[in-house]
Formats: C-alpha cells, structure tokens, sequence
C-alpha cells in the first residue's frame, strides 16, 4: 500500500467522521442551517463511499452511480443554499443554480443512454467544459457569500464562516477531479492474460531437464569418451 493510498483513506475517514459529528449535532439541534450542512457534507460522503462499496459489492455498482451523480451536481447548488441562510443572495441566482442543476443532469442521463458517451466526442468535450464553468461560478459565488458574510460578524461566528469561505473557494477543483475518478472508476476493467506461476514454471523446467531429448546430448557425450577411451588402452 502507497503512501498516496494511505493518505487518501485517511483523509476520507477524517472527512466522514466529520459528517457523523455533524449528523449527530443536527439529530439534537434541528435548525435550517445545520440541515443544509448535514446535506452538503452527505453529498460529498456518498461520492468518497462510493468506490468502497463498488469494491465490496460490484453488482451495486449501477445504483452507486445514479446516486453518485445527483449528489455530485447538487453540491454546490446546497452550498448557495447554505449561503443565503446566513446571508441574503438574489433569488435569480439560486434559481438559476437549480435550473444548471437540472439541466446537467438531464443532459448526462440522455449522453449516457444514447451512443454519444464515448470518450473524445464534441459533446463529452463541451459538457465536460460547462461542469468546469458549472462548478467554478457556484462555488466561487458561495465562498464570496460566506465571506461578505464574515465582514459582518465578529468572533468564532466570523472565522467558522472564513473558513467555509476558503473551504468553498477550493472545492471547485477537487470536485472536477472526483467526477473525473468516479467516471473512470465506472469503465470495464480489462482483464489480462494470467501469467503461469513459478511452481508451473518450475514444474515445466524439471520436465524438459528429465525429458529424454534433453538426455541425448549426455548420452552422446559418453559414448564419445569411452571410445575414445578404448582407442587409448589399444594403443
């Protein structure tokens, strides 16, 4: 096991004992606020939790997409969400984020059903693009949100929302990468001619050293030096 992979399973164990934390304190304080953050950080729970179970069981595989997908996609639209429960932000905007949130799943379900989601093609090319131009205007419009929220607030109140501010900022980028991995995570693995063992290998080797041709050059070895043998007693 890499480092990269130990690294990797940490940094989802600390994130889903985050969500548990956050569950629990949403189970015993139920507020608007805290559903809307059980909510963001379940989406993100079911895209990291998602390989594990198509490991442990492959034939789930189909249904782990189509909740994969949707919560993927609807992230950063429950990031504004989470936004204009702590600051007003123009309906216009929210509201176009969830007409973006339908549009691209409608459009990934129809490219995925018909003949067009193969890799390279003009459609995967643009809507690949417009997930980046997706994700990059939500988040970014969410962190400048939490921020301009902060400059209004003072204390842990101000620096809990810098640092959804700064956390929103960089998950523009992850985001993209994630969908990459979990689409790629999707393909048919190829399966490999298997290579033969070396005891097979081992057993083979002592076959052809105990075959009779290979004993036929020792026997022509032997015969050639007793006769040579006999020649030098008769002289």
């Amino acid at each position: 096991m890499t480092l990269d992979t130990l690294s990797t399973i940490a940094l989802d164990g600390a994130f889903l004992a985050v969500f548990g934390f956050t569950l629990i304190d949403y189970l015993r304080h139920r507020d608007p606020v805290r559903r809307a953050i059980v909510l963001v950080f379940a989406c993100l729970a079911a895209v990291l939790v998602s390989p594990l179970i198509r490991a442990v069981a492959p034939a789930l595989a189909p249904a782990t997409g189509l909740i994969v997908l949707p919560a993927l996609l609807a992230q950063p639209v429950l990031v504004l969400w989470l936004v204009s429960l702590v600051r007003p932000i123009p309906r216009a905007f929210l509201a176009g984020a969830v007409l973006s949130l339908i549009a691209f799943t409608a459009a990934i379900v129809a490219l995925l059903a018909g003949s067009g989601a193969a890799r390279g093609t003009p459609a995967v090319t643009i809507l690949g693009i417009a997930l980046l131009i997706y994700f990059a205007v939500l988040e970014g419009g969410a962190a400048v949100g939490f921020a301009l929220a902060a400059r209004e607030r003072a204390g842990s109140s101000r620096s809990r929302l810098l640092t959804a501010a700064a956390a929103t900022g960089l998950l523009a980028s992850p985001s993209s990468s994630r969908s990459a991995r979990v689409s790629s995570r999707n393909a048919v693995p190829t399966h490999q001619p298997q290579r033969p063992s070396s005891s097979a290998s081992s057993r083979c080797s002592r076959r052809s050293a105990t075959s009779p041709r290979s004993r036929r050059p020792e026997a022509s070895v032997d015969s050639s030096s007793r006769a040579s043998s006999t020649t030098s007693s008769a002289t």
